[in-house]
Parts: structure tokens; sequence; C-alpha cells
């Protein structure tokens, strides 16, 4: 069967879609010409546990888990009962405030190193959201403008303003002029290079620094620690920005990983296990700040029903360890089979580039893997058997690529959106 029978009812939804979704997909490292297009699913249709189904019947194991949002597994059982027993209950946003808001909210305190002083939490919606809030209750908090960035924050105009170009965002916000000196709004600095952060601090009033505390290079001796350190001698508030490495690194992402607190962290993703839910946490004194936080569905009911099945799962640490585990697999593969790669084993990347990256996802997607270029994350609902067809897959895809296996979709551009790292 050709890719293009393969992927009849993908190619023609595509065509569809587009017309009335902005590039086929409401999320932009979703849309079709991410991927090798025509060559490759664009539309899923069903899922359970690591394995998800496309809108042409055929299955994958699934690497991509949601952008990372759904790391238990699709049709996760404790968590489709909660939702289902919520929603029985006619609530979906009740018109003032519920109990699930304080259950969860509390279960997050109690185990989030940065919220053991006397620590609250502001739900929204979104990672994107929760960032910009972080940003506001920092520069409320402090007096003052100034916030250094490392790594992507998401698409708000606040941090977008740092990336070249940024279309649409007014040239107001990158800075100017205030009374003859100069006035900065962001800067963007490097990861792993405290020198910069320090060099701003002496130079400026910062109210924050936010950063993932990982992604897919491993930070260097101290430096979170120093960044943490930095921000305290200078009065600035030491944000992470936990949405990758929350529920995934460990439940409480870097900075237990670590074992360094942040001022103020920001969670999102997998804290859901799929359902729209992301959060500020931290303490008071800070949280305090969070009043112009506000929105509708804040206290949505359905997703902290959700959250709160999620935490239970997390509480015994078998979810992690089977991330880690499977993912020490997962990477021993690419190593056995000489497929570049680079990350954390519950976060890899494969480092393909091109025409070589596009064949390469052809050729897995072909044998059963989803796969995304701009990386990877591991299921815990991952079985003995997704393994093993894990590992056909790739040896397969590696030896067809060696052979000469034509490229029969179309290789993604360059211009497509990318993390700012």
């Amino acid at each position: 069967m050709s890719l293009a029978d393969r992927y009849k009812e993908s190619i023609a939804l595509t065509t569809q879609s587009r017309k009335v979704t902005p590039y086929g997909a409401q999320t932009a490292s979703k849309q079709p010409s991410r991927f090798p297009e025509g060559a490759y699913p664009a539309y899923l249709q069903q899922g359970d546990g690591a394995r998800v189904q496309d809108v042409d019947g055929n299955w994958y194991v699934d690497y991509i888990v949601g952008l990372g949002a759904v790391p238990l597994g699709y049709n996760h059982a404790a968590v489709s009962e909660a939702i289902s027993l919520q929603l029985e209950k006619g609530l979906i946003s009740a018109s003032l405030p519920t109990e699930l808001e304080e259950q969860i909210a509390s279960q997050l305190v109690s185990i989030i190193p940065c919220a053991q002083d006397h620590g609250q939490v502001r739900f929204v919606k979104t990672g994107s959201e929760a960032c910009a809030a972080a940003v506001r209750i920092a520069r409320r908090a402090t007096g003052r403008d100034l916030v250094i960035v490392v790594g992507y924050h998401g698409w708000h105009d606040w941090v977008m303003v740092t990336s070249d170009p940024h279309p649409g965002i007014p040239a107001a916000m990158e800075g100017g002029f205030y009374g003859g000196f100069e006035f900065p709004i962001v800067a963007r600095v490097p990861y792993n290079d405290t020198g910069r952060i320090e060099d701003l601090m002496r130079s400026h009033k910062v109210a924050a620094v936010m950063l993932e505390p990982t992604l897919l290079e491993a930070p260097k001796e101290n430096y979170l620690s120093d960044v943490v350190t930095l921000c305290t001698l200078h009065g600035a508030v030491s944000i992470f920005d936990e949405m990758v490495t929350g529920f995934r690194w460990a439940r409480a992402g870097g900075q237990e990983y670590f074992g360094i607190s942040p001022d103020l962290s920001t969670f999102g993703k997998g804290l859901a296990n799929g359902m729209p839910l992301a959060c500020v946490v931290g303490p008071e004194r800070l949280l305090r700040y969070a009043d112009v936080i506000s929105g509708t569905f804040g206290g949505e009911c359905l997703s902290l029903a959700a959250a709160g099945a999620v935490l239970d799962a997390y509480e015994d640490g078998a979810i992690i360890r089977a991330q880690w585990h499977d993912g020490d697999v997962f990477q021993a593969y690419l190593q056995f089979l000489d497929i570049p790669h680079t990350g954390y084993s519950v976060h890899p990347k494969i480092t393909y580039t091109g025409a070589e990256m596009a064949l390469f996802l052809q050729e897995t997607a072909r044998r059963g893997l989803l796969l995304h270029p701009a990386g990877l994350n591991i299921s815990a609902a991952l079985t003995s058997e997704d393994m093993d067809l894990t590992y056909r897959a790739l040896k397969g895809a590696k030896e067809a690529m060696e052979q000469g296996v034509r490229l029969e979709g179309i290789i993604p551009p360059t211009s497509l959106f990318r993390r700012n790292t």
C-alpha cells in the first residue's frame, strides 16, 4: 500500500481543515506541516494506554504523548472515573467556588517545595497563561519591570517579543528610554550562563528570572542554586517553569529532582493528564499579588477532578519510576541502533534534521511509531509489547534509510515555529 493510500483520510482532512483552521491545527506543534506531510498521520481519533489511532484506522505507540500532557496514558481508568463522577454532578464551572479548588490546591501545596512556606495556588488553563501570570505576580511584588527569561515560556507577547521575528507584537514592548535611561522590559539569556544574569542584575532592577530547570541540556554544577541565590541577593523573584519537567523528572518537577527550590513555579501539561489545567504555585507572600489573575474557568471542575486522580496516581512514586525505566530502555535502543539523540531518558530528542528527519519520521510511522521532531515523551502506560514494537520500528526505519528508501512526504519548512531555547 502506498503512503498516499495509508493516509487517505488524513490527507483529505488536512485539505478541509485548512479552510476553517489556521494551518490545519489549533496547536502550532501539531500542524500537519510539522511532519512529512502526505507520508505521516495528520489527525487522530482515539487513544488507549500508550497507543493512538489515526483517522485512517492505523494504530501507533505514541511518543508525543499529547506534547507531554498525557503521561499516565490515554483513557486512564482513575482519571476517566474522576471526570465521569464529577460530570454527573452537573458541574463544569460552578457559579461559586467548589470544594475541589481547595482540595487540589492543598494537595499541590503539600508536594511542591516552593509552596512549603504558607503556600497557595492560582489555577489557570494553559502553560502560557500560567507563565504570564507568574511574571505579573513578580512584577507586582517587586515593583519592577525587567524580566530575564531562559528558554521557552509560551506564546504571549511579554516573552515572544524576544524572538526574532515577532510579528504582531508592538515594538514598544521591546523596551525603550525613560528619563534618558534605557528601560528594558524583558531580556533573554542562554541556559547555563549565570554571568549574563549577574551582569543584568548589577545594571538594572530585575523583577524576576524565569527558566526551565532543564529540558535537553543538564544544568552545570550549582547553576540552578546560583540563579536562585542571585535573585535573593538582588531582590528578584526566581521562577521555575515546570511545564515539561513537572510530573516527569519527578512529581514536583525539576525543583524536586535537583533539590533546588525557587520562589515561584508554574505547572501544567501532565497535571490533569490531558485536561486543560495549569497553575502558579508559591508562598502567600507572593501569591497575594495574584488577585489580578482571574478567569471564568479557573475553577473548572472536570479538570480539577482529573488533577486529583493524577496526584493520587503519583503518590507512591511508581509512575515516575516507570517513566525513567522505559525511557532508559528507549535510549538504549537508540544507542544500539546508532540513531542520533540527546536529552534525558524521560524526555529524549532524536537529532536527525531536514530530509533525514522527515524520512525517519515517515519510516517509523509506517511501522507504528508516532514521534515528534522537537522531542519525545515517555508514557507511563507503555507495555512490554509496546517496547518490542518500538524496537522493531526503530530498527526497521534505520535499515530502510540505509537501503535508500524514498521520501514520499514533504520536508517540513525551516520557518515553522520552534521553541526559543
